[in-house]
């Protein structure tokens, strides 16, 4: 089953050591998987693991610091979700941070038991131009599977998604005002990978920017419950019944 994202959700607190997405636009569906980025603008406010609504069990995939501001990014992910319901999701840090923001995706056919890959985070000042913001490379070993990146401008606007070495698509921009700047600061995108090899979310920037971006890749499942190995062995059971 090919991959889909299903929605995404952000909020913002420019004052605060609590922020939470809202709930999303439609109640989640069971099986899907949710991914879920955060940022401060101060290394001293650590995130704390989110929390939802609905019980939801999220693992930290990594985090990074822009060493010259002391801003920093994580990510995290939920597996095979308890949906059915209105669900958001909350962070907090321990420690001090006055500006801190949350986003979440909700992506549905991917593996259920296993769906992490790879992933990268990294943060810096952006040479302006064409892919210049990027999490770093990893190498993924499962396809087919979707790279999905986030990036936090720091400094300016959110521009677009890469178009190398992968063609993303973006998503709607988010993370409007954040640090009162009047601008939208952080940009989900995402790709189909069915090769393996050296990966990399990069944003375009033409303006030179204080940055954090993050990416992670995940394998591609039956989604909707059950792992990719599971679903078969039901249908034969069920061819073998019937003969």
């Amino acid at each position: 089953m090919a991959y889909a994202i299903v929605q995404q959700k952000d909020g913002i607190n420019n004052a605060g050591t609590s922020v939470s997405t809202g709930n999303f636009a439609s109640s989640p569906t069971t099986g899907n998987l949710i991914y879920v980025v955060a940022s401060c603008d101060s290394a001293g406010g650590t995130f704390n693991t989110p929390t939802d609504t609905l019980g939801n069990t999220y693992t930290l995939i990594g985090s990074a610091i822009e060493s010259g501001t002391s801003a920093a990014i994580y990510q995290w992910y939920a597996k095979n979700i308890t949906g059915g319901g209105a669900n958001s999701v909350t962070a907090t840090t321990t420690g001090t941070s006055t500006v801190i923001g949350i986003a979440a995706c909700e992506i549905s056919g991917l593996d259920a038991a296993t769906p992490l890959d790879v992933h990268a985070e990294q943060g810096g000042p952006g040479g302006s131009g064409a892919n210049a913001m990027t999490s770093g490379t990893a190498t993924n070993t499962k396809q087919p599977s979707v790279i999905i990146g986030f990036q936090r401008d720091i400094q300016g606007p959110v521009e677009a998604a890469g178009t190398s070495p992968i063609a993303f698509t973006a998503l709607t921009a988010i993370w409007n005002n954040i640090s009162g700047s009047g601008e939208t600061r952080g940009l989900f995108e995402h790709a189909r990978l069915t090769t393996t090899g050296s990966v990399e979310a990069t944003f375009q920037d033409t303006g030179f920017d204080r940055y954090l971006v993050c990416m992670a890749v995940f394998a591609e499942g039956s989604g909707g419950g059950g792992s990719a190995t599971y679903q078969p062995m039901i249908y034969q059971r069920k061819t073998l019944y019937f003969i």
